[in-house]
C-alpha cells in the first residue's frame, strides 16, 4: 500500500490516514449560473405539472 500511495503522491499523516494533497483544483473554474439554473428548473417543473 505504501508503494501505491507514493506513486499517487499521497501523504501518510501521524494518525495513519492518507492525505490527498498532490492534486490541486483549477482556480479558473467558471461560477455556476445559479439564477439561470433556477429559472430552467422552475420552467421544467411547470411543464411537468401540466403533463400530470
Amino acid at each position: 500500500m505504501t508503494d501505491y500511495a507514493k506513486k499517487r503522491g499521497w501523504v501518510l499523516g501521524p494518525s495513519n490516514y492518507y492525505s490527498f494533497r498532490g492534486r490541486q483544483q483549477k482556480a479558473e473554474d467558471p461560477p455556476i449560473p445559479s439564477t439561470e439554473l433556477a429559472t430552467q428548473v422552475i420552467e421544467y417543473a411547470r411543464q411537468l405539472e401540466m403533463i400530470v
